[in-house]
């Protein structure tokens, strides 16, 4: 289980950080506070969805992608609401947005898990949609209030009292297919290993690998309103870190608000629920057999995006970034 650093800022450390830049692009376009966010997390959403493939192309080509077609027009879009000026204010706009993405990025390095003792939890962006984007307030009756942290830890607990139990029952189902001869035969062996650390690099390495043709992932849905996701997020520290990161839970949520759902997405992407992680171990695996390169699959897109920088860096000059926002001058302005 990850820790977070003794260093590392509270959740609303980031969220004021990130409140603060998105004030500055509301004063700088005239926009109110929900244009702003909102427009903010089709930015966020769509590099987070590129950025895999971004990853692919830089390791195979040492260039970015182009970018797919629906984002492209999200790109446009808001280019066109915050579109070039001769005074930088288009400019300063997107380097304020490159900045709170950056922001959000580095608040879920840690990890989900490292938050589990957390007050204030992992969920930044419902904090600011709370504080910055809907305050409360006697004359505010749209004010927005979502699950508090440790109620949602409660929660979790209570409907989930041994998630670790959950998945090795279901792993050991898989193992016991009538068809999987091979994961029967890796999981007997395994049986007779005393040492713990080897044990443990003989499950991860055989078994988990023999149980996953015939292994049907647990279920972890939020039918009630979803919001931004905290109580998938508290469901998710309910089990195993590793089983979560590697999929074999999968967590859904419904809402009648786009917005809630947008955050939710976000929320589950940048903490590697629902095998976010794994559409970089292509990519990585490419950058091992081509450049004999000491890289980890990432445990968090801040890792991922860094290791992404690394690359463009070393096979791109820096150049200062056109007024024209796009993933790629959005990826250059946080290099």
């Amino acid at each position: 289980m990850s820790k977070r650093r003794q260093s590392q800022p509270t959740s609303g450390h980031y969220a004021q950080k990130i409140s603060r830049c998105l004030e500055k692009v509301s004063r700088a376009s005239g926009y109110h506070p929900p244009v702003v966010f909102q427009d903010w997390l089709q930015v966020v959403e769509a590099c987070l969805d590129t950025l895999p493939a971004h990853l692919t192309a830089l390791v195979e080509s040492g260039r970015l992608a182009e970018d797919p077609l629906a984002i492209a027009q999200t790109f446009s879009q808001l280019r066109f609401r915050y579109p070039p000026k001769s005074d930088n204010t288009s400019q300063d706009v997107w380097s304020l947005f490159s900045q709170a993405f950056a922001l959000l990025l580095d608040s879920a390095a840690p990890g989900l898990w490292a938050y589990t003792d957390d007050q204030l939890g992992p969920d930044v962006l419902g904090q600011i949609y709370q504080t910055y984007v809907y305050p409360p307030g006697p004359s505010r009756w749209n004010a927005a209030y979502y699950t508090p942290w440790t109620l949602a830890r409660t929660l979790a607990c209570l409907n989930i009292s041994d998630g670790a139990r959950l998945v090795h029952e279901r792993l050991k189902q898989a193992c016991q297919h009538p068809d999987n001869i091979l994961a029967q035969a890796t999981l007997l062996t395994g049986l007779t290993i005393d040492d713990p650390q080897e044990a443990r690099t003989w499950f991860f390495n055989y078994v988990l690998p023999a149980s996953f043709p015939h292994y049907t992932p647990i279920r972890v849905g939020d039918p009630a309103g979803v919001g931004s996701g905290v109580l998938l997020l508290a469901a998710a520290t309910a089990f195993p870190d590793w089983a979560v990161l590697l999929n074999l839970v999968t967590f859904s949520g419904v809402d009648n608000d786009p917005i809630a759902v947008k955050m939710a997405r976000i929320n589950c992407a940048l903490y590697g629920l629902n095998g976010y992680f794994l559409k970089f171990v292509p990519a990585l695996q490419t950058l091992y057999a081509n450049e004999h390169a000491s890289v980890l699959p990432p445990r968090s897109p801040t890792e991922a995006y860094q290791q992404a920088v690394n690359i463009y860096k070393q096979r791109h000059p820096t150049n200062p970034p056109p007024l024209s926002p796009s993933f790629e001058e959005l990826f250059k302005q946080t290099t």
